[in-house]
């Protein structure tokens, strides 16, 4: 979460947010999609200038995408398994199909536990495509 990388700011807020003296579980889920958002853009939606995690999910399924593993992940599952759990278990966003319910304390640290791996990679390169 180095502060030097917004990705990695935008991270730390989420951080802060769930683990900080007042918990706030609705903004420290959104903040961690935000920090996914802005690490994966660049690689993902280079020219969206509106790209979304679930438009970059999006473009995850329909391309191929992989991680530098000793068992490659030529199909990308790793990466579009971790970013379709953490789009669609924002439950308080506006827009979504069911209803409004802000994400409990655990489901927010589970959202930031994911965005970690998720903004390393795509902020190093790591996540590319094959």
């Amino acid at each position: 979460m180095n502060d030097s990388d917004h990705a990695g700011e935008v991270l730390t807020g989420a951080w802060r947010a769930a683990f900080g003296v007042s918990p706030d579980p609705s903004k420290a889920y959104g903040l961690a999609i935000k920090a996914v958002e802005t690490a994966a853009k660049p690689q993902v939606s280079p020219k969206d200038d509106v790209a979304t995690l679930g438009k970059m999910r999006g473009v995850l399924r329909d391309q191929k995408w992989g991680l530098p593993l000793a068992q490659q992940d030529d199909e990308g599952l790793i990466l579009r398994e971790m970013v379709s759990a953490l789009w669609t278990g924002q439950t308080d966003r506006h827009g979504s199909d069911g209803p409004l319910v802000t994400p409990t304390q655990e489901q927010a640290e589970t959202a930031i536990m994911l965005a970690v791996p998720l903004v390393h990679w795509f902020s190093s390169g790591a996540a590319s495509r094959p």
